[in-house]
């Protein structure tokens, strides 16, 4: 009878158990040795895998935006060089500045800004608004008056300011005003600010129409129209209705009432020998006939005396009327009245 008998091999002895679980042990084993493991060398820079940083998130907040106002002009913030002129040209004047024109010895001087009401340049508005500055003339340094001109051309042309044979217009004006943050409750119209206003102005030569001189005598009351003369043959003395200074007399009617009266001021250019002279008389408003107010104070500026006389604004028509509106310069009538003192 044979005999046989086989050899059984554990299985843990098996190969692929040996090669999938002995022999990473065994590589473990040596990695953690007593030798340590080698240091990088010197110098060696060891690269480590970047993490991903994502900054927190400010939360945003809506800041209001602050109101600009536009700064008040000062002595060293306004222009005060003059600037050259010619009739019949604009020229170019900011805040205190003024234009010499020559050869005709007129000085021009922007004073200031009474209002500013003009469209802002980057909306639609159903009117233009209007800018209104006060201007101060002179010829040979004598004062010719102070005067508001107008940017709208409608009142432009009606009535220029015109003196002796000239008359002074306002064509415009820059920068304009600007609407800012529309549709917000921080919205504004801000105007520029008062040094960097430039005005652009025309001095222009007129021909007003001949008036005939009329002779008058002393005590006597002489009606002139704008441009007319008064000749006193026998006192050498002449006298001449030469413009409107002011006109802001509350209108004469009943469906008006107003805080107070107002004035209305003329020039009349005083001549006597090789001295002439302008003065400047006030009437106050709602006044006929200022000789029927006595001699009280009130009425002193509607006299000036002049080499030894005294001439008196007895009347200025006609008076305002709410319903025509502002009156051609062309027709008005003052009344004078000239004693000797």
């Amino acid at each position: 009878m044979n005999s046989s008998f086989s050899i059984v091999t554990p299985k843990w002895l098996q190969p692929t158990l040996l090669a999938g679980v002995i022999l990473p042990l065994l590589l473990l084993l040596a990695a953690c040795g007593d030798n340590p493991p080698t240091p990088p060398a010197q110098n060696t820079v060891i690269a480590a895998s970047p993490t991903a940083f994502t900054p927190p998130v400010s939360p945003t907040v809506a800041v209001p935006p602050t109101k600009t106002i536009a700064p008040t002009p000062t002595t060293s913030s306004v222009a005060s060089g003059p600037v050259k002129a010619k009739i019949g040209s604009e020229f170019k004047l900011k805040l205190k500045q003024v234009a010499l024109i020559e050869p005709e010895n007129l000085e021009v001087q922007f004073l200031e800004i009474r209002e500013d009401s003009r469209c802002p340049v980057n909306v639609n508005c159903a009117w233009s608004g209007q800018l209104v500055i006060e201007v101060a003339v002179s010829r040979n340094k004598q004062p010719l008056g102070k005067y508001l001109l107008n940017s709208i051309e409608a009142y432009r042309n009606k009535d220029k300011p015109t003196f002796e044979k000239y008359n002074l217009a306002l064509v415009k004006a820059e920068p304009g005003r600007v609407y800012e943050n529309y549709g917000s409750s921080n919205s504004q119209i801000k105007p520029p600010p008062a040094e960097e206003l430039t005005v652009s102005l025309a001095m222009n030569l007129v021909t007003p129409a001949i008036a005939p001189t009329i002779q008058s005598s002393l005590d006597q009351r002489s009606p002139l129209k704008y441009g007319q003369i008064a000749e006193f043959a026998a006192e050498g003395l002449s006298l001449k209705f030469d413009g409107l200074s002011e006109e802001s007399r509350c209108p004469n009617s009943q469906y008006v009432a107003c805080s107070h009266a107002g004035t209305a001021t003329i020039r009349v250019l005083a001549t006597k020998g090789k001295i002439t002279t302008t003065l400047s008389l006030t009437i106050p408003g709602l006044t006929d006939d200022t000789t029927t107010k006595g001699s009280g104070k009130s009425l002193d500026s509607a006299r000036a005396t002049f080499e030894g006389y005294r001439v008196q604004l007895v009347s200025l028509e006609p008076q305002p009327d709410a319903t025509t509106g502002k009156t051609a310069l062309s027709a008005y009538t003052t009344t004078l009245l000239v004693i000797k003192i």
